[in-house]
């Protein structure tokens, strides 16, 4: 068994300056992971989906916007985009087909948890259109 410390784990990788985010794992299981991410004020993390398995998010500080589409046949576009308003202490899944997207819109980082199985980083990515925008509030 390994123990790691999120907060120290988040300290030593560095972020993608496209987005302005980065992320750590911070369990080592080879089928199912759990990481820690942060978004910085005002970006967002990319638009994707998956086909298999579901994730588990937990926000531990900050706020933000989560969006959540239907993608189309085109595996790159989405329709029925719904905009919610997520806090620390906010817990939510995200399930197999559900487009999704985390946009920061506070003035600190925006640090969640979240765990999926390890194909979702590299075998089964889809990644879409930007839904921020084009979104209504549920």
């Amino acid at each position: 068994m390994k123990i790691m410390n999120w907060q120290k784990a988040l300290e030593v990788v560095n972020f993608d300056p496209s987005l302005g985010v980065r992320m750590a794992p911070v369990t080592t299981d080879p089928i199912f992971r759990m990481f820690i991410s942060e978004i910085l004020p005002g970006k967002k993390a990319l638009a994707q989906y998956h086909y298999d398995g579901t994730e588990i998010y937990l926000i531990m500080q900050g706020s933000g916007i989560l969006y959540t589409a239907t993608p189309v046949q085109d595996n790159t576009s989405c329709e029925n985009i719904k905009a919610t308003e997520v806090i620390a202490g906010d817990c939510f899944n995200i399930y197999p087909g559900i487009a999704h997207q985390l946009e920061n819109t506070g003035k600190k980082s925006l640090i969640f948890m979240f765990g999926c199985p390890v194909t979702h980083l590299s075998l089964d990515k889809v990644v879409v259109a930007d839904l921020a925008g084009a979104s209504t509030f549920s």
